[in-house]
């Protein structure tokens, strides 16, 4: 059996993070039109619990991954990973303690840094099924009801939400906090815009003329893209267009596609989230009514 030495494990770590770090760089210069972005933003719909930078790893390494854990969490799950298969590499943060909590004595942690792990994607493992959608609202398919929920996910941010005569425009969002629907428009179109203007809402774009308009639109874009995926609602071909005007300057480019990604995938994180917690208390009130 071979021995490492500290200082052998030390480099092979440090190199393993360089070339992380290095795959997501790649992966960020990869993408030069709106369908690579498009591609990216399923699996990140996919994956949207996960970083910016390791969903990047996870399209990177495996563009067709669809649910990604551990070797020991899977054996949890019920499955195991087939022999000869190759992991995955992505980032975890490394806790410390900060300080202590005088009131509770409980520890406080903060993050010192980030390292490399193994895992593995669903299709690289076998044994029991797991469940398809987290959400409920994928399950019923229904238009008028996610059409709701997404009313009360608008209201949980304090936005209002009125379907009436838009001037032609799908909606828009005001300073008001007031959210505009065209009226005439199905429920699921009307459900689909909704989440665009929740997006401009909560990234703060009424009114915000330190942001050009195109990356607004990019942002709340995005956001809807990867909220819709998410929930398993059919997305049209959506238009970035902008990706091609900022393709001239490479620099530039990956830094924009960079902010862009980091912004919307925390917006999309806000709103899926708030769809998880709203479902949970909408079952929760049904058990009582059932109960009762």
């Amino acid at each position: 059996m071979t021995r490492y030495s500290k200082d052998d494990r030390k480099t092979f770590v440090e190199n393993r993070e360089k070339e992380l770090l290095q795959n997501i760089q790649a992966g960020v210069a990869a993408i030069r039109t709106s369908d690579d972005w498009q591609n990216w933003l399923k699996v990140s719909a996919l994956f949207w619990r996960y970083s910016f930078y390791n969903q990047m790893l996870i399209w990177c390494q495996r563009p067709d991954a669809t649910h990604v854990a551990g070797f020991r969490k899977w054996k949890e799950l019920g499955r195991t990973v087939k022999k000869g298969e190759k992991a995955l590499w992505i980032l975890a943060p490394m806790k410390k303690v900060v300080a202590t909590d005088k009131e509770n004595g409980e520890k406080v942690y903060g993050i010192r840094g980030f390292r490399g792990v193994s895992v593995f994607d669903k299709s690289q493992t076998e044994g029991k099924a797991l469940p398809e959608s987290n959400f409920s609202i994928t399950a019923q398919g229904e238009a008028p009801a996610q059409l709701i929920l997404l009313t009360r996910v608008a209201e949980h941010f304090g936005f209002s939400v009125e379907v009436t005569d838009t001037g032609g425009a799908n909606g828009y969002v005001n300073t008001s906090k007031e959210i505009k629907l065209r009226q005439g428009n199905g429920t699921l179109a009307q459900a689909k815009t909704l989440i665009h203007e929740i997006a401009h809402g909560i990234l703060g774009h009424p009114g915000n003329g330190a942001i050009t308009r195109e990356m607004k639109e990019l942002q709340a874009e995005t956001t809807a893209y990867v909220v819709s995926q998410a929930l398993g609602l059919e997305t049209e071909k959506e238009s970035f267009n902008y990706l091609t005007a900022w393709s001239a300057d490479d620099k530039d480019f990956a830094a924009r596609l960079q902010e862009a990604a980091n912004v919307a995938m925390g917006a999309a994180k806000k709103i899926l989230e708030a769809i998880e917690a709203l479902e949970g208390q909408a079952q929760g009130e049904d058990e009582i009514q059932e109960a009762a």
